[in-house]
């Protein structure tokens, strides 16, 4: 029983001790200070200081402040719901500005309801800079150590870049930057760094993020600074390159034979770059056709690999031209000019040739020595009379030089003109 009421007694204590510790807390001293950390910084009207080209480039500042108050009160504050004002209105230089700050409280607590007691700064110290906008160019740069296999290339200058606006795909070079001043003077190149290790496929087209970078392309601190372009697709041509040996192919013709012709090519290759498939498909040599017939005096000429069956359209030619020049020479050939009479032959019955050309003037080319021996009589010219009409006939003469096999006619067709008449017995009957 004794037991039992010391139990009482004590818990009695208790309760009227707590009494009194809530009744002197909430009536007798209600006030208490508390101490809030680290509040940041709002800063308002930041579009003025854009419209006057400035910007801050402060970190947010921070504020640690001693408040006194119900203890209500303070126990429903934080760090997160009080807010420290800077207004930016009057800031309208570049430079370093100390302002003083406003604080306030949230809706259902007044600023008379609560004093500072103390605080870690009596002015907001905020470095305000000019803000200025430009444009730098998209740089693609191989990462260090990284090559294409062999045989393979790309010229990364040409790489096209692409970002996309309003889901389509938009063409870009450069990226505009805007920002502190001093930063944006440093930045003079968007670097993309690409691994030419990777799968060549995967080099091709790849979405990639690049750095603001310096003249030397070391990254510049670009926290402060912001662009019209997150990130860029990328085409990149890869190309396969190949060289093509290139010699000649002397067809003789006209009296001049390969041993006759001398050739010399202005260049013996060519590299190309271009798309795999077609690269593989063309020949590893390739040889120029020199038709002696077409030609009969030493010179020069351009032949275009493109007119015998090179297609090099939309290729990269790296070394060399398309068009090869060759330079041709002749010796132990020689050319000759004779006048000669020309003979009609199968004349049908009844028909009398009333007029025809004294003679035809015809080239020839050959060997030095059958040329020396050579002459007019040595030539043959006939002209087939099986189908001429009534009237003048124009016929094409046949050369032959039964003599001097190897002694061609390289003039060109050998026009007669033929009078005809025709008998009244051997007229057809109608």
């Amino acid at each position: 029983m004794i037991m039992k009421n010391k139990f009482l007694a004590a818990a009695f204590s208790v309760v009227v001790a707590f009494g009194l510790w809530l009744f002197v807390i909430t009536v007798v001293s209600p006030e208490s200070e508390k101490t809030y950390f680290d509040i940041p910084v709002v800063l308002q009207n930041k579009d003025v200081l854009e419209q006057r080209g400035l910007m801050v480039v402060s970190d947010t500042p921070k504020v640690t402040l001693s408040l006194k108050s119900d203890r209500t009160i303070l126990n429903d504050l934080n760090e997160n719901n009080i807010n420290v004002l800077v207004n930016l209105t009057n800031v309208e230089t570049a430079g370093t500005h100390d302002l003083s700050y406003d604080i306030s409280y949230p809706g259902n607590i007044s600023s008379g309801s609560v004093s500072v007691q103390s605080s870690s700064t009596e002015m907001i110290t905020l470095k305000v800079e000019n803000r200025v906008t430009k444009k730098v160019p998209i740089v693609l740069v191989a990462k260090q150590d990284s090559k294409l296999p062999e045989e393979y290339f790309t010229d990364l200058s040409k790489a096209e870049f692409t970002t996309r606006h309003d889901n389509q795909p938009v063409a870009v070079t450069d990226v505009e930057i805007s920002g502190p001043e001093t930063v944006i003077s440093q930045i003079t190149q968007a670097v993309i760094d690409v691994d030419l290790n990777t799968n060549l496929k995967s080099l091709e087209e790849k979405t990639e993020v690049y750095t603001l970078c310096d003249e030397d392309g070391k990254a510049v601190n670009a926290e402060k600074v912001t662009t019209n372009v997150d990130v860029v697709q990328v085409t990149l041509r890869i190309l396969k390159e190949k060289t093509i040996e290139i010699t000649s192919q002397i067809i003789p013709g006209k009296g001049a034979e390969e041993s006759n012709a001398k050739v010399t090519l202005g260049q013996q290759s060519i590299v190309i770059r271009g798309e795999k498939d077609r690269v593989e498909a063309l020949p590893a040599t390739v040889a120029i056709p020199i038709d002696l017939g077409e030609h009969f005096e030493n010179g020069t000429f351009e032949v275009d690999l493109n007119d015998i069956g090179i297609d090099l359209s939309g290729m990269e030619i790296h070394t060399g031209k398309a068009q090869v020049e060759v330079t041709l020479e002749f010796t132990g050939v020689a050319i000759a000019e004779f006048t000669i009479p020309v003979k009609a032959v199968n004349i049908p019955e009844g028909v009398q040739i009333a007029s025809q050309a004294e003679g035809i003037t015809v080239t020839v080319r050959g060997p030095k020595e059958a040329i020396r021996w050579m002459s007019g009589s040595d030539l043959q010219a006939q002209v087939d009379c099986t189908n001429v009409t009534e009237g003048r006939n124009e016929l094409t003469a046949q050369i032959t030089c039964e003599k001097y096999p190897k002694v061609a006619v390289t003039s060109g067709d050998h026009k007669v003109m033929l009078d005809v008449k025709i008998n009244a017995k051997a007229a057809p009957q109608k």
